[in-house]
């Protein structure tokens, strides 16, 4: 009967609604999460709490707006995870947001503000201590990088731990005993072909220092951190689909300038514009951009989008202006 209740509730493209209907189901003893629109709904849910282009999966919620939903704490329901910055330039700081189920209503029930960070990057939601996960984010500092491990204790985050190196850190489970450690690379800062030197590192629930784990060679040479390339220079990690996908493939996430768009020509002017409001899922009218952005990898179809600008960020709204000044020059 609830099924059926929600799956009426997600063709109307009432999410906020259907997503009460699984309080209902859980209540009755039932397993909510099998329900097959749970993820989509979820989806819907996480991008209107953050401003962001629905996603057609987690992966790439994960991937494009650096936000997952996973089940961090006590209670049954997933949290969802927006990991994002603010201030700008040498201001910049790392800031994650907290979103929990509270009386059938996703609400932001906490925040953390972190240190001066270049660029971040969640590399995932892991066990950090036995029946404990946590959320194991990147930051590039001014000096450094790092992992810091964020868990949710009592609704709130926590910081579980941080490691820091100069060349690369990361979650691996280099004991193979379903916890992740943290591996620190560091490397002379002589110029040289050395890979540096790794150490690993345990994380604690309590908060504590974490601590070094000593590994045997075996386990050194059949650890790869999850989601690190080889690379030092894949430090700073392009979440982001392919930029030849985009017009501007960050026009989301800073200030386009004049020198920017000085160039282009009054049709590349519009779809960068329009850009913006397909990363909202807007269902475009004309065949000129419908054909267009369908061919997109990225592109999200939100039928429940209705080409307002009240979802777009400080970013969007400042180059949508932009964008229409230097198309009316054209």
């Amino acid at each position: 009967m609830e099924n059926t209740k929600i799956d009426k509730l997600f063709s109307e493209g009432k999410y906020e609604e259907a997503f009460k209907q699984f309080e209902v189901i859980y209540k009755l003893g039932g397993d909510f999460k099998a329900n097959s629109h749970y993820e989509d709904i979820m989806l819907n849910n996480a991008a209107k709490l953050t401003g962001s282009p629905v996603q057609s999966t987690k992966e790439m919620l994960l991937k494009n707006n650096k936000t997952y939903f996973d089940n961090l704490d006590e209670d049954v329901y997933d949290e969802i995870i927006q990991v994002t910055t603010t201030g700008y330039n040498e201001d910049t700081r790392l800031k994650v947001n907290l979103y929990k189920n509270i009386s059938g209503q996703y609400k932001l029930a906490d925040n953390y503000l972190g240190e001066y960070d270049v660029d971040t990057q969640i590399q995932g939601i892991y066990n950090y201590d036995k029946g404990k996960k946590g959320i194991y984010i990147r930051t590039n500092g001014r000096f450094d990088v790092a992992t810091v491990v964020l868990g949710v204790t009592s609704g709130k985050l926590q910081v579980k731990g941080v490691v820091r190196a100069n060349n690369y850190t990361g979650p691996v489970d280099v004991d193979k005993d379903g916890t992740y450690e943290v591996v620190a690379n560091n490397v002379s800062q002589i110029a040289t072909s050395d890979k540096g030197v790794s150490k690993w590192f345990k994380v604690y629930d309590d908060g504590r220092t974490p601590t070094e784990v000593k590994v045997t060679a075996e386990q050194a040479a059949n650890s790869t951190p999850a989601n690190q390339e080889d690379s030092a220079s894949s430090i700073s990690v392009n979440t982001s689909p392919s930029v030849e996908d985009y017009v501007f493939v960050d026009s989301d996430r800073r200030y386009l300038t004049d020198a920017d768009l000085a160039d282009l020509s009054k049709d590349k002017l519009a779809i960068a514009r329009n850009e913006i409001f397909a990363r909202h899922g807007y269902v475009f009218k004309t065949d000129e951009f419908k054909n267009y952005f369908t061919s997109k990898q990225w592109y999200v179809p939100n039928p429940s989008y209705d080409g307002t600008d009240t979802v777009f960020n400080e970013y969007e709204k400042a180059n949508y202006k932009l964008i229409q000044q230097w198309e009316n020059k054209k």
